[in-house]
C-alpha cells in the first residue's frame, strides 16, 4: 500500500531585493514555469510570526533560498524543527540553516 504524504505548511516572506533570485524563482515555481530549484533553505529565527502563527518559529526573509540538492546536515521536516527548536543552531540545523528536502512551494498568499 502506498504511504501517505503529509502536508505541512509554513508561509515565507522572502524579501525582495535585486541581490537575492529567491522571490523571482518562487514565482515561477509556483507557476509551473521551472522545477530549478524547487526545495527551501532559509536561516531559521526562533520566534513567531504574525503571518505564521501555527509555528513558534519562521525563516529570516534576507536568508530565503531554494536548491537542488543540500547537505543533509540541514535537512529536517516542518513539525521536527518545531518539536526540537531548543536544539535548532547547535549539532542540529548548526547555523540556524535549514533545508527540508521534502518541502516544495505550492502557492503564493497575498499581503494582507
Amino acid at each position: 500500500m502506498p504511504s501517505k504524504a503529509h502536508f505541512w505548511s509554513l508561509i515565507l516572506r522572502p524579501r525582495q531585493s535585486t541581490g537575492n533570485a529567491a522571490p523571482h524563482n518562487a514565482l515561477e515555481l509556483v507557476g509551473g514555469e521551472t522545477t530549478v530549484h524547487p526545495h527551501l533553505i532559509a536561516r531559521i529565527l526562533k520566534r513567531t510570526a504574525l503571518y505564521n502563527p501555527r509555528w513558534s518559529y519562521h525563516t529570516s526573509p534576507d536568508s530565503t533560498h531554494f536548491f537542488d540538492q543540500a547537505t543533509e546536515v540541514c535537512d529536517a521536516t516542518v513539525p521536527y524543527v518545531e518539536e526540537h527548536l531548543d536544539e535548532v543552531g547547535s549539532a542540529f540545523l548548526p547555523g540556524l540553516i535549514w533545508c527540508d528536502w521534502s518541502s516544495r512551494l505550492v502557492r503564493e498568499i497575498p499581503a494582507p
